[in-house]
């Protein structure tokens, strides 16, 4: 499953985005208010295959802007988000960013556009789609800027190969992590973006501040994609050290800008995409040998 990410030329299409994500969080809003009062009478999750809550936004497609293959798709992910959790969710607001999913029967793709419910909406065409690719699901997502994006969820055959070599990787506060084999991530030239953060918000220039932050979420993107990229390229085992128990004391601020997670998360992805063996080490006991083979 491979997912790309389009900027839509949302010049045009700003307003009817912006009712799309009011009508998208009302249908979320019903559906959370019908789960509360269900919970609160007879103690039962939410289920999308109940008829009570089907039946509350069936027909409702030819009222709203979207389509019914997106109030399906809200349904699941309500579901999906309700059990996942085991608590009430929250309701989705003003200052919530857009997001409007869709299944693949709701949208059809060409050169550089695709229609949704009868509106054509066009992107930057950054990257060519796969031939013959097979559509599963796809979103509209807003960022905190206001700009629009299209993502498209695709079956694709995986024809990337990892390397023969093994490496452990040790992740730490100053450097970020610190390979066996010499290779090293620090993000530490994102420090210099955090100063121009705090200078725009003392100076009460909120958007700028936005944007700078959005920025640097995007070269941190950026720059760990890149290292796990390289790094399963040339390896097929990955050994990662654990680091739980870092995220209180005086560390706990350098532990989060360090974005471990994210590291490990993308690590992880890059070793199922490639067919790399991942493995996260815990203490001291049985290390796992990094000898080829």
């Amino acid at each position: 499953m491979l997912t790309y990410q389009y900027r839509i030329k949302d010049k045009n299409k700003i307003k009817l985005l912006d009712q799309m994500k009011r009508d998208t969080n009302f249908v979320w809003n019903v559906l959370n208010s019908a789960s509360r009062k269900v919970w609160n009478e007879s103690r039962k999750y939410f289920h999308k295959y109940d008829p009570y809550f089907t039946n509350i936004i069936k027909g409702a497609s030819s009222y709203l802007t979207l389509h019914s293959q997106t109030l399906q798709a809200i349904v699941e992910q309500f579901h999906k988000d309700l059990h996942q959790q085991r608590k009430q969710l929250r309701f989705r607001g003003r200052k919530s960013l857009g997001w409007i999913p869709f299944k693949a029967a709701a949208i059809k793709i060409e050169d550089g556009t695709f229609i949704y419910k009868k509106t054509k909406f066009r992107f930057w065409k950054s990257r060519d789609l796969p031939e013959d690719f097979k559509l599963k699901t796809g979103c509209f997502s807003q960022d905190v800027l206001g700009h629009w994006f299209v993502s498209f969820t695709f079956d694709a055959e995986n024809t990337s190969q990892c390397g023969e070599g093994a490496v452990g990787i040790d992740l730490g506060l100053k450097t970020t992590a610190t390979c066996s084999n010499a290779d090293e991530l620090s993000l530490k030239p994102l420090a210099g973006i955090d100063k121009k953060i705090g200078k725009q918000q003392r100076a009460r220039n909120f958007r700028r501040a936005k944007k700078l932050s959005l920025h640097k979420a995007n070269k941190r993107k950026d720059m760990i994609r890149k290292f796990t990229k390289n790094l399963v390229t040339a390896n097929g085992l990955v050994v990662v050290g654990n680091v739980s128990g870092f995220t209180k004391g005086k560390m706990a601020k350098s532990r989060y800008n360090n974005s471990w997670s994210a590291l490990k998360t993308w690590i992880e992805l890059k070793c199922k995409e490639y067919g790399a063996l991942y493995l996260e080490q815990f203490g001291s006991r049985n290390p796992v040998s990094l000898e080829a083979g």
